[in-house]
């Protein structure tokens, strides 16, 4: 676990005015995900993010890593993280695993990883990370790792570098691959596309899915996606102008391993909609092992009534 808690560090270290920075860093990642732009944030949009994102995408990937470890037996030893961002898949596999692994970010903006150090110095005294600046295809690296993460990466890649993409991190893994990215309909296009690549070249698909048919979500003209609860701190309530004290933060997630017998606890069902708990029954809304959508009705006489009321949206039964 960190000894200083992330949050409070990027909270303490901005001096940007937050709300008006929040708009401005919204506006921002809008027009140019409108032009198929690389993103990059000015000092005061860095400040930010640290603030009023590195919130939500710590909790999307902390419960994707919670995932991982009920899915499978995996305990890293090295571990490789292309768009490592502000350090948040360091934090959150901080909050996850044992910090007994090396760890490689790669990252096209220096000054999010002079952002990182500078956390990790204060966050994980006496941990010494690798840091790569660039764009994930021009990196020489030979190193086969036994966990890569793309962290809200494949919504700022070009449909064309795609495939390059998820080849390139493929061909250095050795053990479980894990994609996370924005819960909306245009990053999921991405990421089921990212899913079929990796079926293709011969990984196995271990979770959300609980199986490894073509996605009924994606068929019907939906998208899969989940929430993760974030807790609001006061800085987070300034920049988004707001008296709430938590949010959901929306995302979709991939894991794949490229070795069997990593996996364990394969998953049967999975509730990909919120449930609806009405008086007397609970419905369910489940991708199914065979690859079908169902919706499932169950009453207060049926025997896992009592179960299905504590089922929550993204559970796999």
């Amino acid at each position: 676990m960190p000894i200083l808690n992330p949050i409070e560090y990027f909270a303490k270290r901005n001096n940007a005015p937050l709300a008006a920075s929040y708009d401005e860093l919204k506006n921002t990642y809008r027009v140019l995900k409108n032009q198929s732009t690389n993103i990059k944030l000015n000092d005061n949009q860095r400040n930010i993010y640290g603030v009023a994102r590195f919130p939500q995408t710590l909790a999307a990937l902390t419960k994707v890593f919670e995932e991982l470890h009920t899915r499978c037996d995996i305990k890293p030893k090295n571990v490789l993280d292309l768009g490592s961002g502000p350090g948040t898949g360091l934090f959150a596999l901080a909050q996850s695993f044992p910090l007994e692994f090396s760890y490689t970010g790669v990252e096209k903006q220096p000054q999010f990883i002079a952002m990182s150090k500078d956390a990790i110095e204060h966050c994980l005294p006496g941990f010494l990370p690798t840091f790569h600046c660039g764009e994930i295809l021009d990196q020489d690296l030979t190193t086969k790792y036994d966990l890569t993460l793309l962290s809200y990466v494949l919504s700022e890649t070009p449909r064309a570098n795609l495939e390059k993409t998820i080849d390139w991190a493929l061909a250095r893994t050795d053990g479980a691959m894990v994609i996370v990215d924005a819960g909306t309909k245009t990053s999921f296009e991405q990421l089921n596309h990212a899913r079929e690549i990796l079926i293709n070249r011969g990984a196995k698909i271990v979770a959300p899915c609980p199986h490894m048919r073509a996605c009924p979500l994606s068929a019907s003209g939906d998208f899969c996606h989940f929430p993760a609860h974030v807790m609001r701190t006061e800085q987070l309530k300034k920049a988004k102008s707001g008296s709430a004290s938590f949010e959901d933060e929306k995302f979709s997630y991939l894991i794949a391993v490229t070795n069997d017998a990593l996996i364990k606890n394969p998953a049967f069902n999975r509730i990909v909609k919120k449930p609806m708990k009405r008086q007397g029954h609970v419905i369910l809304d489940m991708c199914q092992k065979d690859g079908s959508l169902a919706r499932q009705v169950i009453g207060k006489r049926a025997e896992n009534y009592r179960e299905a009321k504590r089922l929550l949206w993204g559970d796999a039964t």
